[in-house]
């Protein structure tokens, strides 16, 4: 009896064992994920920052100096949009610990139980392997800013990603106008806008394209993929918000008890009460709720 009971204590710790070295090889390919993404930002918002501002904004304009001032304070206005809203998000996370918050006693059915940090958590949160702590009402972990995104700073994330968008798209049009007036227009020079073909040409092409048109075709392409991206997060966490729910709550369609509100009173608990004003000045009003107590659609004993 001994014996059954000690070898079903080495088989549970063999499991625990197994499990927790698991979680350390992902967590470990995760940071590696964490800092290409976070690199990946950095690149494309140096290269559309050098690259309009130095290199296709003067060339397109040239003695045209009131429409290069119009742009360029546009331009500005984007990408200085992008960044402020970049670090509101990194500096507003939303971490849970039960030291610093009142845990309800006794501890309501609607709350979970954290294994990893050992504590329970409130409806919505969730664990962040790669963070190391519990977030409250966690949508995901964002590797471009390298932080989970979750009650605090999901508007700030929704804002930087419109931006990015924009201000990619923005880099994306100078260069391709950049490269018709000094290396030929879509039609004139078709084979040059297909990345392999330039990669091929200029590659092996016994120098019939030039380094600098090539490397504006690749910076087309990673401002392509740099909107995409940009703009499929934020279509896809607006289209969450206005429907109250997260995005493990919209992947796994489990929206729990949380009552789901009308589409409007949903995007002030998200972006504040002047929601609008949160697309053109960062915001800094106060949310509505505490991102713990949620309304729910049935009272749970002991509450």
């Amino acid at each position: 009896m001994l014996r059954r009971r000690m070898q079903g204590m080495q088989e549970v710790t063999h499991k625990l064992n197994s499990q927790l070295n698991r979680m350390a090889n992902s967590r470990a390919v995760l940071w590696w994920v964490n800092v290409v993404g976070m690199t990946y930002y950095w690149v494309v918002y140096a290269g559309v920052s050098y690259s309009v501002l130095f290199v296709t904004m003067p060339v397109v304009y040239g003695e045209d100096n009131s429409n290069e001032l119009f742009h360029l304070v546009i331009f500005l206005f984007l990408m200085a949009s992008t960044m402020i809203n970049y670090i509101l998000a990194v500096r507003n996370k939303s971490i849970y610990r039960a030291s610093l918050f009142t845990t309800p006693n006794p501890v309501p059915k609607s709350w979970r139980h954290c294994i990893t940090c050992q504590q329970h958590i409130p409806p919505r949160a969730h664990h962040c392997p790669l963070c190391g702590y519990c977030v409250l009402k966690r949508e995901e972990h964002c590797f471009f800013i390298g932080t989970c995104i979750g009650f605090h700073n999901h508007r700030y994330f929704i804002v930087f990603t419109f931006y990015a968008a924009l201000a990619t798209l923005y880099g994306m049009v100078y260069a391709g106008m950049y490269l018709a007036k000094v290396h030929g227009t879509f039609t004139e020079a078709a084979s040059s806008y297909f990345l392999p073909s330039s990669f091929l040409t200029w590659r092996f092409g016994f120098g019939s394209l030039p380094t600098s048109i090539f490397i504006m075709v690749f910076f087309i392409y990673l401002c392509l993929s740099a909107l995409f991206m940009s703009a499929g997060l934020c279509i896809w966490n607006i289209y969450n918000v206005a429907k109250g729910q997260t995005r493990y709550e919209s992947t796994h369609d489990a929206p729990g008890d949380i009552v789901v509100e009308s589409g409007f009173h949903n995007f002030r608990e998200t972006f504040g009460k002047n929601w609008l004003l949160c697309f053109l000045i960062p915001a800094f009003a106060p949310l509505k709720g505490d991102g713990i107590t949620w309304n729910t659609h049935k009272q749970v004993k002991g509450i």
